[in-house]
């Protein structure tokens, strides 16, 4: 990074505090003209019908799509195969490279890479996303959680890194779920919860569109360009 620093930007534009916090506040900033915090982009996709799969006929749907480590989606398989006890339901997976290495009889997992307004369709069409993520000691931030948040599908995420700064209440709801990364039983907890709770569902869901129409893709572009303009 210190090469980077030494350019003479004219300004340098960060996602959130916590890049400025831990990762630049100890370096010599005399060569940047300003810092700007501009936050990471939602994505606000319109007019898109839900898309179903067929076998999802007569089941509550889970979905999950992105290109993932494998490992990150341990919580959510250890907690459905708990879930299998109780309810019926598929999990689709769909992922950009191989599949899964597991087989069961609820999960259906196919292989593409879909366009967002299919994604969308696909998250329009399903009950409840999970989304994986690990842990890290890294300043991110999740993109699949800012591609698809305006869908309002519940989503249900790891209480790591990618997504500290989403607020959420003590029950870890907000504009999305949080459960304790490696607490099978929280997630557990947290995933009947919403099946069980039509009222609740209907809160993540407006709660996560809200939060997103706060920073859309137009408002984080607009934002640019006025930093541009008044360089």
């Amino acid at each position: 990074m210190e090469p980077i620093l030494k350019i003479r930007w004219d300004a340098l534009a960060i996602f959130d505090k916590r890049y400025y916090d831990e990762l630049l506040k100890d370096h010599d900033l005399s060569s940047i003209g300003r810092i700007e915090e501009i936050p990471y982009p939602f994505a606000i996709i319109e007019n898109i019908s839900p898309l179903r799969p067929s076998f999802a006929e007569g089941f509550t749907l889970f979905f999950t799509y992105g290109r993932q480590p494998e490992l990150e989606y341990v919580d959510y398989l250890r907690a459905l195969r708990k879930l299998r006890e109780k309810y019926s339901f598929k999990y689709f997976v769909l992922r950009s490279g191989q599949k899964l290495p597991i087989e069961e009889p609820w999960l259906c997992q196919e292989i593409d890479r879909p366009g967002l307004s299919k994604i969308y369709r696909y998250l329009l069409g399903a009950d409840i996303h999970l989304l994986p993520k690990g842990d890290t000691r890294a300043v991110v931030v999740s993109s699949t959680i800012y591609q698809c948040l305006y869908s309002g599908i519940p989503t249900i995420v790891p209480d790591t890194r990618y997504f500290e700064t989403i607020p959420v209440d003590e029950r870890g709801v907000g504009p999305v779920v949080k459960y304790r990364l490696g607490d099978v039983e929280d997630l557990l907890n947290k995933i009947e919860l919403l099946m069980q709770d039509e009222a609740l569902r209907k809160e993540v869901s407006e709660n996560a569109r809200e939060y997103a129409l706060e920073n859309s893709d137009e408002k984080i572009a607009k934002k640019f360009l006025e930093l541009i303009g008044s360089l």
